[in-house]
């Protein structure tokens, strides 16, 4: 009777080891699709230094234009006899009254900046 009781306990044990075999092993995964990152960062970055830089122009297109000549026509009070020793008529204008125009081009500019000089500040 005892010899059939150990014989038992030993199939018992055995029979909970192996059932107990499947829930006892190690459980590994890699888990890529989920990193996790303690540290947070965000960029440090000097001023930037820029100038405004414009392309060469060329020159301004100018025009002048002058008003219709303002004239009038003088001619000697004292009357003459005959036809070769009269004097003659003479035209005589006022000055000119010209203006000049002109239409610059308009400048190509823009702004020129060094590259960026940052760090990374993590906390």
């Amino acid at each position: 009777v005892m010899r059939s009781l150990y014989v038992l306990a030993v199939v018992a044990v055995l029979v909970a080891l192996v059932s107990g075999a499947e829930k006892c092993q190690p459980d590994c995964r890699w888990q890529c699709d989920d990193p996790v990152c303690p540290a947070k960062c965000h960029p440090v970055c000097e001023r930037p230094e820029c100038e405004i830089q414009c392309e060469e122009t060329p020159c301004a297109k100018c025009t002048v234009h002058c008003n219709r000549p303002v004239c009038d026509v003088r001619c000697p009070k004292n009357m003459c006899s005959g036809e070769d020793d009269c004097p003659k008529c003479e035209t005589v204008c006022h000055p000119a009254n010209c203006y000049t125009t002109c239409v610059a081009p308009e400048p190509v500019c823009g702004p020129v900046c060094k590259d960026t000089e940052c760090s990374w500040s993590c906390q």
